[in-house]
C-alpha cells in the first residue's frame, strides 16, 4: 500500500481516456515537446481535481487527527485536509469503567464540533479541558475525520492510497467527461472533433457507478 502522486494518476487518466485524451493533450508540433508535457500535465492536473471534488462531494475518506490538549484552550487548528469531525472516544473508556460517585469518574468531558469560519479549520471544544480532566485522561485526544481526497505530485500530504486508484480513476473520467461536454458548447471545432463521443450519456454511466459505490 503506497500513497498515490499526481504523475501516477496522470499517467493512469490519459490511458483510461483513451482517444478522449486528445482533448487534454498539448501539441509538440505546435509548442514543443516541453511546453505541450506541461499543457497536458496541466490540463490533466485540472481533470483530476475535478474528479476529487466529486468524490469529496459523494463519499469523503475516514482518517484520525490526534488534538495535544491544553488545560483552559478550547479552540485547535486542523489540517487542511479535514472536512469535518465524526466524534471522539477521549475518556470514553473511563466512563463505562467508573461509576459517577467514584473519584475517577471523568466530569465535564468536551463535545467537539468543527468549525471552518475563519482561514483554518479547527476543532472547538466546549467545554474547555481541565488541567483535572488532562491530569486524567491525558492530553492527546484522537478525532475521528472526515477527509478531502487530496493527491500531491510528490505524495506529501496525500490522504489517497492505490487501493483507491480505481476509485480515482472513475471520478476523473467523470470530471473528463464533463470538461468535453461544456467545452464543445457552441464551438463548431470541438463539437466535429467529438462527434463518435457521448460524453453526456458516459458522464451519466460514470457518475451513477460513483453514486451506487457512495451509497454501498
Amino acid at each position: 500500500m503506497a500513497n498515490l502522486t499526481l504523475p501516477i494518476v496522470r499517467a493512469q487518466v490519459l490511458i483510461a481516456l483513451g482517444t478522449a485524451s486528445r482533448f487534454f493533450t498539448g501539441s509538440a508540433e505546435i509548442h514543443g515537446e516541453a511546453e505541450a508535457q506541461q499543457t497536458t500535465n496541466n490540463n490533466l492536473n485540472q481533470i483530476i481535481s475535478q474528479g476529487l471534488t466529486i468524490l469529496n462531494g459523494l463519499k469523503p475518506l475516514r482518517g484520525e487527527v490526534i488534538l495535544n490538549l491544553i488545560a483552559n484552550k478550547n479552540r485547535y487548528d486542523l489540517p487542511n485536509t479535514v472536512l469535518n469531525i465524526i466524534s471522539h472516544q477521549w475518556g470514553q473508556q473511563q466512563l463505562v469503567a467508573f461509576k459517577p460517585w467514584q473519584p475517577s469518574y471523568p466530569k465535564n468531558i468536551p463535545n467537539v464540533r468543527y468549525d471552518n469560519a475563519g482561514s483554518t479549520g479547527q476543532a472547538v471544544l466546549n467545554p474547555p479541558p481541565s488541567s483535572l480532566l488532562l491530569n486524567s485522561l491525558g492530553s492527546f485526544m484522537p478525532l475521528s475525520v472526515a477527509q478531502r481526497w487530496t493527491i500531491t505530485e510528490n505524495g506529501d500530504n496525500t490522504t489517497v492510497d492505490d487501493r483507491n486508484l480505481d476509485r480515482v480513476i472513475l471520478a476523473c473520467r467523470a470530471a473528463a467527461m464533463l470538461n468535453i461536454l461544456t467545452s464543445r458548447a457552441g464551438d463548431p471545432l470541438k463539437n466535429q472533433q467529438s462527434k463518435n463521443l457521448n460524453p453526456q450519456s458516459a458522464y451519466n454511466t460514470l457518475m451513477q457507478e460513483l453514486n451506487t459505490w457512495a451509497m454501498g
